[in-house]
């Protein structure tokens, strides 16, 4: 997904929701559905390159996400733990 190429993925299993969400590859249910996934990726081989791309992005990239998970843990030492009522 990183270098924008489209992926096929079994729809029992792995990222199902994140292909189905982002349009970057077909999921299948059988081994047999593998050479139509791979013409309707071939058929918009653009389209789900770009999608792959921006999945990886918005979803999978570690420094994409590591400033806020940076910010929230440095929250954790200046707010008072409060007792339980």
């Amino acid at each position: 997904l990183q270098r924008g190429l489209p992926i096929v993925v079994n729809d029992k299993v792995g990222p199902k929701d994140l292909v189905d969400e982002f349009r970057c590859g077909v999921s299948v249910s059988k081994a047999a559905d593998i050479a139509q996934a791979l013409f309707s990726i071939f058929s918009d081989y653009e389209t789900y390159s770009q999608n792959a791309c921006r999945c990886f992005n918005e979803k999978l990239e570690l420094s994409a996400h590591f400033d806020e998970l940076i910010q929230m843990i440095d929250t954790l030492g200046r707010h008072p733990a409060t007792p339980d009522p």
